[in-house]
């Protein structure tokens, strides 16, 4: 909760091991028993959030709409969801140790079977169409995350006609558009 609470604040560049032990009031060595790295805590934390995502994505599986208007709100429920996921395969999973790497993709993969297993049931999809499926959405939400990222610190200085170019990529939009796509083409 500290860690989560900390990095809404000061956001993912300055969010540090040390100032997080300093903020829970242990020693530096101490917080290393919860995560080696910082990386390590983020990965813990998405792989939380996609499992909390799921849980409410999986119950509108059976409707295109309701399915793409759930991804859409469910990814906005939890603050960190969407910046950890565009953060996840380009700069935590790299950086992960070893079995810290086997461990997250393993959980990873348990997510995305649990999702196929639910658009199997609720769509008569075999099992390798409705992971291609979950996949492909997935995959959908995670470029669609990067546009959900945070914006540069010195955002308000930027020159109008730079700021006006970030309302171009919206992530609503973006992930809605292609997931439609996605979705009438298994229909």
């Amino acid at each position: 909760a500290a860690a989560r609470r900390m990095i809404e604040t000061v956001g993912f560049s300055k969010f540090s091991m040390t100032k997080l032990a300093q903020n829970v009031e242990l020693a530096k060595g101490a917080i290393y028993i919860f995560a080696e790295t910082k990386e390590e805590l983020f990965a813990e934390l998405y792989l939380s959030a996609l499992e909390s995502y799921l849980s409410l994505v999986l119950p509108h599986a059976a409707m295109d709409t309701a399915l793409t208007a759930e991804m859409l709100i469910a990814g906005k429920k939890d603050p960190l969801f969407l910046p950890l996921m565009a953060r996840f395969a380009s700069t935590i999973e790299p950086t992960l140790p070893r079995d810290g790497l086997i461990e997250a993709k393993r959980q990873v993969a348990e997510q995305m079977e649990r999702f196929s297993a639910r658009l199997v049931k609720t769509r008569g999809l075999d099992h390798h169409s409705a992971v291609e499926l979950a996949q492909a959405l997935f995959v959908a939400l995670q470029g669609a995350s990067h546009l959900a990222a945070e914006r540069p610190e010195n955002f308000h200085s930027l020159p109008e006609d730079i700021k006006s170019l970030y309302s171009l990529t919206d992530f609503d939009e973006a992930f809605a558009r292609v997931a439609r796509l996605i979705l009438r083409g298994v229909a």
